[in-house]
């Protein structure tokens, strides 16, 4: 697992993962599909720095055509 940051804090975890780039979001993705359990929910969230970010959407989508997955829409559901 390439976390940027892992915390344990009292049985509950909290990992933190860069997704700026196209592998950055598959490590996420990769994390996601294979290390949280079947039945266990998961919370996700974005910090953004600045008024004048965003999600980046678009870059999120383009991912589909470099991994054959369209892992904006699974996150999504």
């Amino acid at each position: 697992m390439a976390a940027l940051i892992q915390l344990e804090t009292g049985g509950n975890y909290c990992f933190a993962f860069k997704t700026q780039t196209a592998a950055d979001r598959l490590n996420l993705m990769n994390f996601l599909e294979n290390n949280i359990p079947d039945g266990y929910y998961t919370s996700i969230f974005t910090v953004l720095t600045s008024i004048n970010n965003d999600l980046k959407t678009r870059e999120w989508a383009a991912d589909s055509l470099l991994y054959g997955k369209i892992y904006f829409l699974y996150l999504k559901n």
